[in-house]
């Protein structure tokens, strides 16, 4: 390769000078054609000689850089060949370990849907599925928990509500007795009231039986004076107590000073005269604060009717 560049390099510069000298500086063409045409073939032919020997080496060269890239081309067919086998691994690899993760969350949510929460799980790995089955897994155990403290805290109502039903039923009992205690304390208050009245009756009777039997008309002069009206209607007793202990519990009180008043006879300057002024009977109830209260002025033509009276 290296000759026949040298040679068409010798044949180029031997052309040109045979152009320069012949041609282009002579100013007469002196040389025949015949040699000019016999050495500018020369020339042609060494150069044609070097492209000939380029395309040779270029055919090599070519050749070499074929067989080079078929052999590349095998080795990165086998290769891509390596790398499809692998991914297809990985990819069986993957799903495997994916589906395998998913079945095992479905069969703990399915477990503690029905109610199973003994299931176990160990998840294994840091990826997002692993991360679900450790939050699975947490929620199994904290659910657990839960479901025990919510049973313990029902077994305690119910302990509580027994202990309520118990006491109850104490209660009730201990109510009807002591609403039968309550019965007979009533029935014996009734008893006792219907007792002291009849008895108090008793008593007021006996009272005025010896009020109107002893001396309760007063004997007096008939000077101008009458016996005061009836006194008014007895107020009603305060609070609650009953009227007929009121007449029991006041009036025999009430007779026996008014019997006192006026059981002192004939002068003026007894207790009832000085409290009342004579007059032809015994004197009314004094009013507070009137000396002369219970009698009033009447005509001294009539004969005084108590007169004489026992």
């Amino acid at each position: 390769m290296e000759k026949a560049r040298d040679a068409a390099l010798a044949a180029a510069q031997e052309g040109f000078n045979l152009a320069d000298d012949n041609i282009v500086k002579a100013d007469v063409l002196s040389m025949p054609s015949t040699d000019w045409v016999a050495r500018m073939t020369r020339i042609t032919d060494t150069q044609f000689e070097l492209v000939g020997v380029s395309f040779d080496v270029l055919e090599q060269s070519l050749d070499s850089q074929i067989a080079q890239l078929r052999q590349g081309m095998l080795v990165l067919e086998a290769v891509l060949e390596a790398l499809a086998a692998a991914a297809l691994w990985i990819m069986a690899m993957v799903t495997r370990a994916t589906t395998r993760s998913i079945d095992e969350a479905v069969r703990i949510a399915e477990a503690v849907a029905d109610g199973d929460l003994t299931a176990r799980v160990e998840p294994q790995g840091r990826d997002e599925v692993a991360r679900l089955l450790h939050a699975l897994a947490a929620m199994n155990r904290k659910l657990g928990t839960v479901v025990g403290t919510v049973r313990l805290n029902a077994e305690n109502v119910a302990s509580a509500s027994v202990q309520i039903a118990q006491g109850n039923a104490d209660l009730s009992q201990r109510t009807e007795s002591q609403a039968s205690a309550l019965e007979q304390t009533a029935a014996s208050m009734e008893e006792l009231g219907s007792t002291i009245i009849v008895d108090s009756i008793r008593k007021v009777s006996g009272i005025v039986g010896e009020i109107t039997s002893g001396n309760w008309w007063i004997p007096r002069r008939c000077s101008g004076w009458a016996p005061a009206p009836d006194p008014p209607p007895a107020k009603k007793p305060r609070g609650r107590e009953a009227p007929g202990l009121f007449l029991i519990r006041r009036g025999p009180e009430r007779l026996r000073r008014r019997a006192r008043r006026c059981s002192r006879p004939g002068t003026s300057r007894s207790a009832s005269a000085r409290r009342c002024p004579p007059c032809t009977a015994w004197p009314a109830p004094r009013r507070p604060g009137s000396p002369r209260a219970g009698c009033r002025p009447r005509p001294a033509s009539p004969p005084c009717p108590w007169q004489g009276s026992p």
